[in-house]
């Protein structure tokens, strides 16, 4: 009993110093950008340090610059939101206050005003960045379908989650 025991512990640590040996499991297949997160094919988030094993390097640095400008353009888009909802409870708590309507618009208006430009700078810096890295993304896309190489394999063995089958592309 107690070689059986030490046996199975000896293969569970080997299975459990094989994975961690393993630090990116990449899962081939299509992927996607939704959200301002890159997805694989399970719909699973793959994280930036991940995405260097999908990409080449420069695919990968537009991937890293693009994101960092989609993030800019959405704060200047929150802050303008936030700006813009102000203006919009600035005129409702006048109007309750008992303010003329008029006098309540004018001074929410200047307000909504200034919210203009952060949706003008935001919306174009935000909306080029999440373009380019569509682009990288059907890039990889297409390369990977017209791999010729692409053979699916079949694999027994310990895996980064244990020991079992592995599809291999």
């Amino acid at each position: 009993m107690k070689k059986i025991l030490l046996t199975l512990v000896l293969a569970l640590m080997a299975c459990g110093m094989n994975a961690q040996t393993n630090d990116a499991w990449v899962i081939p297949g299509p992927i996607s950008y939704d959200n301002g997160k890159l997805l694989n094919a399970n719909g699973g988030v793959i994280s930036k340090e991940l995405a260097k094993a999908y990409f080449n390097e420069t695919q990968y640095d537009i991937f890293v610059q693009s994101s960092k400008k989609e993030k800019t353009g959405d704060v200047f888009i929150q802050i303008g939101a936030g700006v813009a909802g102000f203006g919009i409870g600035w005129f409702i708590g006048g109007v309750i206050a008992g303010e003329k309507v008029s006098k309540a618009l004018k001074e929410s208006g200047i307000i909504l005003g200034a919210s203009v430009p952060f949706f003008a700078i935001g919306l174009p810096i935000s909306m080029n960045a999440e373009k380019k890295i569509n682009g990288i993304v059907e890039e990889y896309n297409n390369a990977l379908h017209n791999n010729p190489s692409f053979r699916p394999s079949l694999y027994f063995g310990t895996t980064p989650s244990g020991i079992g089958f592995a599809l291999n592309f």
